[in-house]
């Protein structure tokens, strides 16, 4: 099946909750396609070790965000972060940005938390370091320590 290079599968994704998704994703970060836009279709994207958005100009963008009791459908981003770093990181360190929007749509954020035997991030989902401009429309944070997002 072909993908269009928007879609996180393009890359190598699975989206099945079980394989580490993290490096392809990270793959898609690092050369985003002409548009900025990134697509997770309906699955769960596992990732063993933080990731990171580059200062330029992104949207990443989930089919859906569906919640209800246990069950998790939609799109959903699922941290196995162990070191206690932030799940997603906006930002390589502390360099300044030229083209700094961002924009994080209809995707879930599940950290690795105690029902899953893991410790929890230090609380923090996504972090918007140094970030001016970003928006975050119809997400859903669940699992983190503390807050799910910080800027």
């Amino acid at each position: 099946m072909a993908f269009s290079n928007s879609d996180v599968r393009y890359y190598g994704s699975i989206g099945d909750g079980s394989h580490n998704d993290g490096p392809n994703i990270q793959a898609a970060l690092n050369d985003p396609p002409k548009g900025g836009r990134i697509y997770f279709p309906t699955g769960v994207y596992a990732f063993e070790s933080p990731l990171s958005i580059p200062a330029t100009a992104l949207s990443l963008e989930g089919a859906s965000v569906d919640f209800r009791g246990s069950r998790q459908n939609g799109s959903v981003l699922s941290s196995r972060v162990r070191d206690g770093t932030p799940a997603i990181v906006a930002g390589p360190g502390d360099q300044p940005y030229t083209n700094d929007a961002l924009c994080l749509r209809s995707l879930a954020f599940v950290g690795a938390g105690p029902s899953e035997n893991l410790p929890s991030t230090n609380g923090i989902g996504v972090s918007l370091r140094l970030r001016l401009h970003y928006r975050v429309e119809r997400c859903y944070f669940y699992g983190f320590a503390g807050s799910g997002s910080s800027g």
